[in-house]
């Protein structure tokens, strides 16, 4: 009985010691979990921190290539608006200046019909008083050579046709 007694205490001491080499192994090897567990929320925290700067400096990269782009854009349409305002005001320059131009055109044109038609007037009267004259001495130059024939007998139709247009061309130059 001693010997099983010693046997089962060889035993115990055995499993004893199985058992604290187990919890020994338990102990590290979760010890080696934990460690690379740490390891690895540092790695990632890390990978993190690094993927949060590489963003926040792609921000910072695109509200200056923004605010770079905004002022290009502000210039460049600030230029074309005071190009387009520039040819605007150097149109409707130039269509004042034209239309005054032919304002005035039209003032002196009518000025020179007007003219023209006093003159026209003027010029109608002298020749109608010019042509008066000239039938008056072409009339006379027939009296006087009617005279300078001597006296003629004129009978007939003919003759008293000829004598009628006579006697009314010399009223109607007569009258005025």
């Amino acid at each position: 009985m001693a010997a099983i007694a010693q046997t089962v205490d060889i035993e115990r001491q055995r499993i004893a010691a199985e058992a604290a080499r187990y919890e020994i192994n338990q102990d590290e090897a979760m010890s080696v979990a934990e460690s690379a567990r740490k390891v690895t929320l540092e790695q990632t925290r890390t990978e993190m921190e690094v993927a949060v700067t590489k963003a926040k400096g792609k921000v910072e990269v695109a509200q200056y290539e923004g605010r770079a782009d905004a002022e290009t854009v502000v210039k460049t349409t600030t230029i074309s608006s005071e190009l387009d305002l520039r040819a605007a005001k150097l149109k409707a320059i130039t269509s004042v200046t034209a239309a005054e131009a032919e304002k005035n055109a039209s003032h002196f044109l009518a000025q020179a019909r007007q003219t023209e038609a006093q003159a026209d007037g003027e010029a109608a009267a002298q020749l109608e008083e010019k042509i008066r004259f000239e039938q008056k001495l072409r009339l006379t130059e027939i009296d006087a050579q009617l005279a300078a024939n001597g006296r003629k007998f004129m009978s007939g139709d003919s003759g008293a046709s000829i004598l009628k247009s006579f006697v009314m061309v010399r009223d109607e130059l007569g009258d005025k």
